[in-house]
Formats: C-alpha cells, structure tokens, sequence
C-alpha cells in the first residue's frame, strides 16, 4: 500500500550539509521522493552519497528564480537547511520562498533548527536575528509554513559547549549555582570580530547565554508526536563520553 509520505516529493536545499544529509537519509527512509537541489560547484563527495541514498539531485543557480521554479514542480514541501549569514539566509532563502510561491508549493519549512528564536530578545544573538528576520518575510508569503526548533544538539555538551570539563569531573560555573552566568561577548566581538565567520568565538557565547537564560526553551513539546523515537537524554550523552 502506498503511503501518504510516499506520495509526496520534498525539495531539499543545503542536503550536501552533515544535517542536511541527514534529512534527506530519513525521508527516504519514509518512503518520500527526495529532491535535493544543490549549486553547481557543490562537493562531488556529498552528491555522490546523497545519490547514492536514494536522493534524485539536480544543480541549480539559487540566484535564478525561474530555475527554481522548475525544479520545485509537482512538490508537496520544501525544505531549507542552508546555513550561513545574511547572503544564505535571507537573500537566498528568500529566493527559495519566492520559488515556492510561484511554483505552487504548499508548505515551506525554513532553516532554523534552534532553540525558540521567537523568545529571545532583539539583538542578543546575530544568527538568530536572521532567523527571525526571514520570518517575517516568510509570514508575509501565501504559503503554509512550519518551523522545526530542536534546541540545542545534546552532543555539543562533549565537545563545543565548554560547561562539562571531563578532564577535571567539572561543570563550569560562576558564584551562585542558580544565577545566570555573566558573559563578556562585547569584548571578545571586540577582540576577535571575524564576522564573516557563521560561528566565531562571541556567536558562540551569544548562543550559550540565550540557552542559559532560560529565553529559548522550548515550551511546550511536541516530542509525544513521535512515539517511535527514542530521545537520547543528556544522563546518556554524558556517561556515554566517560
């Protein structure tokens, strides 16, 4: 019998990317039609790969709007997972968002995959700004759209996030255990700009701080839509590093 998502084709751009190929892996998984678009000078590597899950993959020039548009025909869904700063994420999402409009696509679903975006304050995170400043273009669209926030990835706590020192069987913090930490990111933005940088040192820090707030938790879930997945707990990611 034929399923709902195997009806349907899903439009995929930024598929060359780690989450990216990871989304596209799953949705064939499902049973979906999964067309990832990609730019001409993309890495040989990853289309080879993604073709080879199953992926029908066709070059594009996102600057080329009617290009677009062809390649979106017959699609149920498109999906961004392009990262990047301002050029990425609003002029060429924008592109995406006008293609989708003009080739009659119902849903949109932007790249935002973060913490809740929409409570953090104006100007306290440079990569979310972005976000949210498409999001008002992309309300503004006549098309459905969904936006997918997952917080922050539980693996960045081994690794990118320095609050867990496992050297030491330490976690970081400063005077009370309870008061939200005070971060110096005017001074380190100040030191080491690099704004053309997607992550530099004071992003990063920007990001912690809107975490440990508390201003970006998501709330409510909607983890109980998905009974057949298991989610892995930060006890798990912990003891699986020691």
């Amino acid at each position: 019998m034929t399923t709902q998502t195997q009806q349907k084709t899903i439009i995929l751009a930024g598929a060359t990317g780690d989450l990216g190929g990871r989304i596209a892996r799953a949705l064939v998984r499902r049973g979906a039609t999964v067309k990832a678009l990609a730019r001409r000078e993309s890495d040989l590597d990853a289309i080879v790969h993604l073709r080879g899950a199953g992926v029908v993959v066709e070059k594009v020039d996102f600057d080329n709007i009617a290009e677009l548009v062809s390649a979106m025909q017959g699609a149920s869904c498109v999906v961004s997972v392009l990262s990047g700063l301002r050029k990425v994420m609003i002029r060429v999402q924008t592109n995406l968002l006008t293609a989708a409009v003009e080739a009659c696509v119902p849903r949109f679903i932007p790249s935002d995959f973060s913490l809740d975006f929409t409570k953090t304050s104006e100007g306290t995170n440079r990569n979310l700004n972005l976000r949210r400043e498409f999001r008002v273009r992309l309300d503004a669209a006549p098309i459905a759209a969904t936006s997918i926030l997952n917080g922050m990835f539980a693996d960045l706590l081994t690794g990118e996030a320095p609050l867990i020192l496992f050297s030491l069987n330490r976690i970081v913090y400063w005077g009370n255990a309870d008061q939200p930490l005070d971060f110096m990111i005017k001074a380190t933005r100040t030191l080491m700009p690099a704004e053309a940088e997607v992550l530099p040192p004071w992003q990063g820090m920007q990001y912690l701080h809107n975490m440990l707030s508390g201003r970006g938790k998501l709330d409510p879930l909607d983890t109980h839509r998905y009974p057949e997945i298991r989610f892995t707990t930060v006890r798990d990611v912990v003891e699986a590093r020691q």
